[in-house]
């Protein structure tokens, strides 16, 4: 710490001693998150009156597909999903500022990383269970055990995790902070290299004077990001050791694999998808200077929203006319990045 500061002032820490009253958890090792997504759609059905389910999950298009099959099988269920999309609207953002007066509006809370730390749910004898399923998409281990734990109430929590993530450092790999770091070096010097004739000579100066070595900055984003590797390699023997760790009184329990729900899931996504196309296609047209004004906000309505979006799919694939196809094609931007990478590879002199 006082390296990254610059200084030799004391450096003060304050110890936080508070250990929280460890839950009892099941956790299940199954090859995907079909077994505990029927685990849940079943356990719904012994939902107390006046009580809720709390589901935390790690990304957008899990938070999604489970809304929608719950939906589908419990339509009288009042759901409060909380997610990139809809953390900015008025129900969600009522229930991050104060979770426990909402709670008994809905019958299941289902929330993405969104909620993964700043949000407190004190309230005692509503939350019957709380459910975690974990892709390894964007969270660590540290991360999910902060997820299910803003349910202060030491009620049963029922988790399942991937055995690996996906979540890596861009820079590389390795679990080697050392080795991490030359990769980052190596890649800046290619970069360097790369566009060398457009840098000004003392700027290529000192990168190539610079202390790789030296730098505190480097030297923790690198113990960061190889911490965060090793996460991702072993993140369900990851998440399983913290949480015994923290004192919580885990039940492991294998479990086959269950294909009908996991093509129950795969459903949901495709018709999530259908019905976002549809959205965006039915969104009103804007002109370049409403875009604009409406990126200068802080917070977008969900219609502002689809308007932009559909604004820049037609003036990227050149559309008068946006269908359907257009918006499933474009996969949420992956078509267009794929294209701008051809493009740069094909055609160096127009990218800029």
């Amino acid at each position: 710490m006082r390296e990254l500061r610059g200084n030799e002032e004391p450096v003060f820490l304050i110890r936080n001693a508070y250990k929280p009253q460890g839950y009892d958890a099941r956790f299940i090792q199954s090859p995907d998150r079909g077994a505990i997504t029927a685990e849940l759609l079943n356990d719904i059905e012994t939902l107390e009156t006046g009580k809720l389910f709390y589901v935390s999950t790690d990304g957008l298009a899990t938070s999604e597909s489970l809304a929608r099959l719950i939906q589908q099988k419990y339509s009288d269920k009042r759901i409060l999903v909380i997610n990139s999309k809809t953390s900015g609207d008025e129900d969600e953002q009522e229930f991050m500022q104060k979770p426990d007066t909402v709670l008994d509006r809905y019958d299941i809370i289902i929330c993405s990383p969104s909620v993964a730390t700043g949000v407190s749910i004190e309230a005692q004898g509503i939350i019957q269970r709380v459910y975690g399923i974990f892709l390894g998409v964007s969270s660590t281990d540290a991360d999910i055990a902060q997820s299910l734990g803003r349910v202060r109430e030491p009620v049963q929590r029922v988790v399942w995790c991937a055995k690996s993530g996906s979540n890596y450092s861009k820079v590389s790999r390795s679990l080697n902070p050392l080795e991490l770091k030359g990769h980052l070096q190596a890649l800046s010097s290619t970069t360097v290299s790369l566009i060398r004739s457009s840098l000004r000579e003392d700027l290529t100066g000192q990168f190539q004077s610079y202390d790789w070595q030296a730098d505190p900055h480097v030297n923790l984003y690198c113990k960061l990001a190889a911490d965060q590797n090793f996460a991702m390699r072993y993140l369900r023997e990851a998440v399983l050791v913290r949480l015994r760790f923290e004192g919580h009184q885990v039940t492991v329990e294998d479990w086959q694999a269950d294909n009908a729900t996991k093509l129950l899931l795969h459903q949901a996504k495709q018709e999530l998808r259908q019905i976002d196309a549809e959205a965006i296609i039915g969104a009103e047209d804007l002109t370049y200077a409403e875009v604009m004004v409406l990126e200068q906000k802080e917070g977008l309505e969900p219609d502002q929203r689809l308007a932009v979006a559909k604004h820049y799919l037609k003036d990227f694939y050149c559309l008068e006319t946006l269908t359907v196809e257009d918006v499933l094609r474009d996969n949420e931007g992956r078509w267009r990045g794929e294209l701008l990478n051809l493009e740069s590879q094909l055609f160096p002199s127009l990218v800029g």
